[in-house]
């Protein structure tokens, strides 16, 4: 049996920040997506969007990220996917609108041609 200790593990991390600065210059810092707390990270991408920002932004700024004017839609697709290109992830940014159905709430459509004999 192996048994490693944290010490034992050679981690490197990602030292090049990534950061938004608005119209007013505040400049607001978002991590690097391996820094993010596990539990958040394996569902981030399943997140929509506002929700994916709190989970990234550095130092609980998300909120007075989303408060201004400038962040709509556009703009939190367009800084996901700068990010998601920066640190080379999947789909930031491309939550499903709505839920997916679950099993036995959908019903299946009714056939419309009569079957060939």
């Amino acid at each position: 049996m192996a048994r490693l200790t944290i010490s034992d593990l050679e981690i490197e991390r990602n030292d090049d920040p990534f950061e938004i600065e608005m119209n007013d210059g505040e400049v607001f810092a978002l991590l690097d997506p391996k820094g993010v707390a596990a539990e958040k990270l394996i569902v981030l991408e399943k997140l929509p969007p506002a929700e994916q920002v709190k989970a990234i932004v550095a130092g609980d700024r998300a909120d007075e990220l989303l408060a201004y004017p400038d962040v709509d839609g556009y703009f939190l697709e367009a800084l996901l996917q700068k990010y998601a290109k920066h640190f080379g992830l999947g789909n930031l940014g491309n939550a499903s609108a709505s839920p997916r159905s679950l099993n036995g709430t959908a019903r299946q459509s009714r056939p419309t041609s009569r079957a060939k004999r």
